[in-house]
């Protein structure tokens, strides 16, 4: 498998691991008002939307672990966070 990411790809994951990290749910929300990172890295939603679900279900004082931050293919980022 190809390991590594698109300059866009980074942006985008960046980005989202920055509002998160930060409790800015409405700029996850609103991804898609972002730059032309977010129309490249989200081109549809339903993979997105999982990620969402988690925010929903999550509290603005729960501690977030981010692990697993690897780009592979490109442009399938497989971060992963935990809230608890």
């Amino acid at each position: 498998m190809e390991h590594g990411g698109f300059p866009w790809a980074h942006e985008f994951d960046a980005f989202i691991k920055d509002a998160i990290l930060r409790n800015d749910t409405d700029s996850v929300v609103d991804y898609r008002s972002l730059n032309h990172a977010s129309r490249q890295a989200v081109r549809t939603p339903e993979h997105f939307y999982p990620l969402l679900y988690a925010l929903g279900a999550s509290d603005s004082t729960d501690e977030v672990e981010v692990w697993n931050e690897d780009l592979c293919l490109g442009a399938l980022s497989m971060t992963s966070y935990t809230f608890g």
